[in-house]
């Protein structure tokens, strides 16, 4: 799971360490403000540090680029089918692109569980409309 829904004191010591790598700081991170720092680069235009510390908070291109949404259900990794079952998709729903009523909320109005989903799924506040 990726860690932006932790605050700040709460990650890992090595994970604050690579935050800060690419401009994060706790500020920054406990008001949400991580828009301002690689999250408005292609994954393509990363540069090879960005590309591992964002590996290392849980992204990779597919979630980064296109929130797993070009993908088919039986091409998505096991954990992000086990994310996208919590958040109420089944094979079905999500090859038909049918999101789940329980998702048609602003972020702040999700369920913990629905927005740790979404995360993991490569949402995050600033992404999400």
């Amino acid at each position: 799971m990726k860690h932006e829904n932790c605050k700040w004191s709460s990650l890992p010591a090595k994970i604050r360490k690579a935050a800060q790598e690419i401009g994060l700081d706790e500020t920054k991170w406990n008001d949400n403000e991580i828009e301002e720092t690689v999250f408005d680069k292609h994954w393509w235009d990363l540069e090879t540090k960005e590309v591992e510390v964002m590996e290392m908070l849980g992204w990779d291109e597919a979630s980064w680029e296109h929130k797993y949404e070009e993908s088919s259900w039986s091409d998505l990794p096991d954990h992000v089918q086990k994310a996208a079952t919590a958040a109420g998709f089944d094979e079905d729903t999500w090859n038909e692109d049918e999101w789940p009523e329980n998702l048609h909320k602003s972020w702040g109005d999700l369920s913990e569980k629905d927005r740790n989903a979404m995360m993991v799924l490569g949402w995050h506040e600033g992404k999400w409309s």
